[in-house]
């Protein structure tokens, strides 16, 4: 295995981002000015002051950068910075235009390769070196490329498989203890996709709290519009969903003409 070195090396005034210092290399004693102050052989000895920022050179962003409360840099584990890498080069893009996804799949087939589960990608957005004009101002990825890295190697069948299994395994243990509920997934979660679209990142939740709310409304009306005799739940829940269902059936049949 070839092991790469990307460390750079730190010297005087190189240049960084301009919300940082700078790095300073300066000169607190050479062989010559300390040479009169030992005895030979031996010359003397030489030492500079170092003084850089935390953004300088090859560094690493902690969480705790951008969010007060998250880990500093020693909170993450040293096994994250060692591994097998890809390097995709998505330099060919305008310096002011974020990498996408598509550019990072047009780079793999390029490259011949492809981003694995646990690798450390390492993309290229500037074709030139870090000191000429313009470098700090290049875009890195945006938000959907990220999110793309981020899920690069996970295996989609077998997730589909294991939510499958889970699912139906909190489903039958659910009915059993419970009896069947119908129609409450039919009519919160359509009902909250014509409120607030088909963002699942919001419907999800919303149609989680809604649906708990939905039952437990659906229950008390079980057991009180006959009391002291309770009503099962699920009949409550198919005299609204029934009509609910008949409703989506047609309009669905209606938009197909359509």
């Amino acid at each position: 295995m070839r092991i790469i070195d990307l460390t750079m090396e730190l010297e005087d005034n190189m240049s960084t981002h301009p919300a940082h210092a700078r790095c300073v290399v300066l000169e607190f004693a050479n062989h010559a000015g300390t040479a009169p102050r030992f005895t030979p052989p031996c010359q003397g000895f030489a030492s500079r002051v170092l003084m850089f920022s935390d953004h300088i050179g090859t560094h690493v962003d902690s969480p705790f950068h951008f969010i007060p409360t998250a880990g500093t840099i020693e909170s993450i584990p040293l096994e994250q910075f060692i591994g097998p890498a890809v390097c995709l080069d998505v330099s060919a893009k305008r310096p002011d235009e974020p990498a996408t996804p598509q550019m990072f799949e047009a780079a793999e087939r390029t490259a011949g390769v492809r981003v694995q589960r646990g690798d450390i990608l390492l993309f290229r957005a500037w074709p030139g070196h870090q000191t000429e004009a313009g470098f700090l101002r290049c875009a890195g990825m945006n938000r959907a490329a990220a999110e793309w890295a981020a899920a690069r190697g996970v295996s989609t069948q077998r997730l589909m498989l294991s939510g499958y299994l889970a699912g139906s395994l909190m489903a039958g243990t659910l009915t059993s203890l419970t009896g069947p509920i119908g129609f409450v997934g039919l009519i919160v979660p359509h009902a909250l996709r014509l409120r607030l679209g088909a963002d699942h990142r919001l419907l999800i939740p919303c149609a989680f709290f809604l649906g708990a709310a939905f039952l437990a409304v659906s229950d008390t009306v079980a057991r009180t519009v006959l009391a002291p005799t309770e009503v099962p739940v699920g009949v409550i829940t198919a005299m609204m969903g029934g009509p609910f269902f008949i409703w989506l059936l047609r309009s669905k049949r209606r938009s197909l003409w359509l």
